[in-house]
């Protein structure tokens, strides 16, 4: 799977989605439905994560040049369609907020040629932390300026319905 970051840092100034490639969906993340197992979505979300937060600037190299680090706090998948071999994923990420030690992220991921199906999302809580202590630290003054930034880039971005919900029965 690609974890290219199809937009350019200088796009976060606008109100335009992070933008990553996913490549294909390979057959041993397939169970015996013929679509993808519940599983492999968190595996490729996690892949778009990982280029976002590099994109962002918090991801290995400023675990190595800071000594911060995020940890995920609260993870929520919602499924909204199948999704079947060889079919090509795409994520659309919005930061939906950040505070002085929490970054709140949205993916969603899109299937197909054309990008044009919504399959699933993935709203994620992050927390920040010192990477030696492990203990969770404030983000320094100019990564939280740079995540409230494209926070309020974002701000202005269409909000799915499964953002801020919880699970239960009704």
């Amino acid at each position: 799977m690609s974890r290219e970051v199809l937009t350019t840092v200088s796009d976060c100034d606008g109100p335009e989605p992070l933008r990553v490639d996913g490549g294909r969906v390979p057959r041993d993340w397939i169970d015996y439905n013929g679509h993808m197992v519940d599983a492999s979505y968190a595996i490729a979300f996690s892949k778009a994560t990982t280029a976002v937060l590099e994109w962002l600037g918090v991801g290995s190299d400023y675990v190595r040049q800071d000594g911060g680090t995020l940890y995920t706090a609260q993870m929520h998948l919602s499924f909204l369609r199948e999704v079947r071999e060889g079919e090509r994923l795409a994520f659309t990420s919005l930061v939906l907020g950040v505070d002085d030690r929490r970054l709140h992220v949205l993916h969603a991921m899109l299937v197909g040629d054309d990008d044009a199906r919504p399959s699933a999302t993935c709203e994620l809580l992050f927390v920040h932390a010192d990477h030696a202590t492990h203990r969770v630290v404030p983000f320094p003054l100019r990564v939280r300026s740079h995540l409230a930034r494209v926070a309020a880039a974002h701000a202005s971005m269409p909000r799915p319905p499964q953002v801020g919900r919880g699970i239960g029965l009704r």
